[in-house]
């Protein structure tokens, strides 16, 4: 599975604002031993916590190079 979306630039160490699109993969299992892959153009962040009502992502900002926090809604 797939998530993505946009984010502004939070980073605590400088005031840049760059607004860029992230995503995230989530494995899941498959019942077959074929796997497709996709190039990706954006940068990829990783979950590091997980509610019931949100994902906690860690991505790192193209621009300036500094990790971002993003809060992403569960479904």
């Amino acid at each position: 599975m797939r998530i993505e979306g946009t984010h502004i630039c939070n980073s605590s160490f400088n005031d840049c604002v760059n607004e860029y699109e992230w995503m995230v993969i989530i494995p899941q299992k498959i019942p077959s031993s074929n796997m497709q892959f996709e190039m990706h153009n954006k940068p990829l962040g990783k979950i590091i916590e997980t509610t019931d009502e949100q994902y906690i992502i860690k991505a790192i900002c193209p621009k300036c190079n500094q990790y971002n926090i993003i809060r992403y809604k569960r479904n």
